[in-house]
């Protein structure tokens, strides 16, 4: 196992606690104390907008700094904003002061994940980097698993303080790790200015690219998908099912991430891999769109079956081959990418496409709703399962899909600077 590694994955494990464990201790304080939820409602969409448009508008950052510093700033500033809603809990605390640490920490997010994720191409060996890109995805998504499950008990038993304590410990940890990661790549020199030209010509790069624009769409369609089901429509099928249905939505949440983690461990258990990774992704897609085309099948009959954990039992399965399907499609996208991009500019390719690719949540979260309440969940259900093959069929016949598809990690080595972006 690569030293350099182990330490990355600790790193981006220990930001993962910090990030999520903030956000869940305010948000249980604001509901808890003030009983203020539309404020809470308010303060995490604005934070979500801001987090889309910063990853846009600091998409250069990985590649026109230093990765290593850039990761251990927003470390510490992570650290800074847990330490300031610390510091500004109490019986009389006015929400709106909790706001610009929140705005903080989705600042340091949008910057973050993509200079992270990039980094990963920097200290591992090529002939490692498919099973590394493997192994961090594996790991974070068992985090963003277990974390809310130990934050809500922490929190239950050590109070909201104690969980902001730990946060900014674990801040701190990730800066730690960072240090021993041994990367020396000198950053380009860069003044305001031409850091403003070199985001033009990156985005302008990034349109070229045809198949990273393919991604954008498909994966924009995706999320606007996801983060609707699983926001609005299972909340409103699982009390509708029953008046006390909230463990109906936790077991479809947790059937759909125990087929994420299964198919996480399946692909990390692999030395080698028949399947080459677009083709992988393909699957993934195909599989969400089976996935949904299923469960529309099961809303609209689902008031024949007698038993409600049949229902819910007849759910479930469809939505751990969604989980496991998403794995293959992040896993693949992925590893295309980190072999395919010229590395000077994979960061901002990275924090471009997750800029587009967020833009339909909201759109989605909104409509999705409105859909639900005029026309009903078993539409609902048929629109996400179209939504989801016509981003397959978008997919599969987008240009230069059908090479990439047949192609070895080996054999991507600068795909994009040979065919989109050669003079």
């Amino acid at each position: 196992m690569n030293k350099d590694f182990v330490f990355f994955t600790a790193n981006s494990l220990c930001v993962l606690i910090a990030s999520r464990l903030t956000l869940f201790a305010t948000s249980w304080w604001m509901v808890e104390d003030t009983g203020n939820a539309s404020g809470l409602a308010q303060m995490m969409a604005t934070a979500l907008l801001v987090e889309v448009a910063c990853r846009f508008l600091f998409a250069n950052i990985g590649d026109a700094f230093n990765k290593k510093h850039v990761v251990m700033l927003t470390s510490l500033a992570t650290g800074i904003a847990s330490l300031a809603i610390f510091g500004l809990l109490g019986s009389d605390t006015n929400y709106m002061l909790i706001w610009p640490p929140i705005i903080l920490l989705s600042v340091c997010n949008s910057i973050r994940m993509p200079v992270n994720a990039s980094l990963l191409r920097f200290i591992v060996p090529e002939s490692f980097l498919s099973r590394a890109i493997s192994l961090n995805q594996a790991v974070n998504n068992f985090g963003t698993m277990v974390v809310p499950i130990l934050s809500s008990g922490m929190i239950s038993l050590l109070g909201v303080k104690m969980g902001l304590a730990i946060s900014i410990l674990s801040s701190v940890l990730s800066i730690a790790f960072l240090k021993f990661i041994n990367y020396k790549l000198e950053p380009i020199e860069v003044r305001i200015q031409s850091f403003i030209s070199m985001h033009r010509e990156s985005w302008g790069d990034f349109l070229k690219i045809r198949l990273e624009v393919t991604f954008a769409v498909v994966c924009a369609l995706l999320n606007g998908v996801m983060f609707t089901f699983f926001s609005v429509f299972v909340p409103y099928f699982a009390s509708n099912m029953m008046e006390d249905g909230a463990w109906i939505m936790g077991a479809l949440d947790g059937a759909f991430s125990i087929g994420l983690f299964v198919c996480a461990s399946f692909i990390v258990g692999k030395t080698k891999y028949k399947v080459p990774p677009l083709k992988r992704a393909i699957m993934g897609f195909v599989g969400i769109s089976i996935t949904f085309s299923i469960v529309a099948t099961i809303v609209l009959y689902h008031k024949q079956i007698d038993s409600i954990p049949l229902v819910v039992f007849l759910m479930a399965i469809p939505l751990a081959l969604g989980g496991a399907s998403l794995f293959l499609i992040n896993n693949g996208i992925s590893i295309v990418r980190a072999y395919a991009s010229p590395k000077i500019s994979l960061s901002s390719i990275i924090a471009f496409s997750a800029s587009v690719s967020g833009l339909l949540i909201p759109v989605g979260l909104l409509f999705g709703g409105q859909i639900i309440d005029s026309l009903g969940m078993v539409t609902f259900c048929f629109v996400t399962a179209v939504i989801m093959t016509l981003s397959t069929i978008i997919l599969i016949f987008s240009s230069h899909v059908s090479v990439v598809a047949k192609l070895e990690e080996s054999e991507m080595a600068d795909f994009y600077t040979r065919t989109y972006l050669k003079s």
